[in-house]
């Protein structure tokens, strides 16, 4: 008879184990939902398991309460002892910051782009005006830099109201 390995499951939607090459391979592909799985030698180190038969490592913590989901790599790119060094790497930098009493940005999260008032204003003429506009042939034709003139979509700064109050603007 042959030996059976014991995964202690942790609610519905993952199970631990101790990861290697062998037992990875030998997981079924689930039918429906995805399967994800926890290593029991690094805690963080997760392995999801698509229906398609995708199979990719992640790293799972939650950090100051907000779930925090990073994708290490495929099964087939990424060898183990890889995917375990980088769910430690995370772990540790997620471990920094907080002893840091999370003082900068997240070191988990790429830096955001800061949004320039001209790709603002780009984005909005592009996504009002000229989508909504009732000859779109005309308003392509506006172009980007001459429309905080005065005849276009950015009403002058004397009109904008001042003061904001409880159902009423002054």
């Amino acid at each position: 008879m042959g030996k059976t390995k014991k995964v202690q499951t942790l609610g519905d939607s993952a199970r631990r184990f101790n990861f290697t090459q062998r037992a990875i391979a030998a997981l079924p592909t689930p039918k429906e939902k995805r399967g994800a799985y926890r290593d029991l030698q690094t805690r963080e180190l997760g392995l999801l398991v698509q229906p398609s038969g995708h199979r990719a490592y992640f790293w799972y913590r939650k950090l100051r309460g907000v779930p925090t989901w990073k994708t290490i790599g495929d099964v087939e790119d990424t060898p183990l002892d890889r995917a375990r060094d980088q769910a430690r790497a995370y772990s540790h930098a997620a471990a920094e910051w907080k002893r840091n009493n999370y003082k900068d940005d997240n070191p988990l999260e790429p830096p955001r782009d800061e949004p320039t008032f001209e790709k603002l204003i780009d984005d909005y003429c592009e996504k009002r005006i000229r989508a909504h506009s009732n000859r779109p042939e005309r308003a392509e034709h506006i172009p980007s830099s001459s429309i905080n003139s005065r005849n276009h979509c950015i009403e002058p700064v004397a009109s904008i109201p001042t003061r904001v109050g409880r159902g009423r603007v002054e």
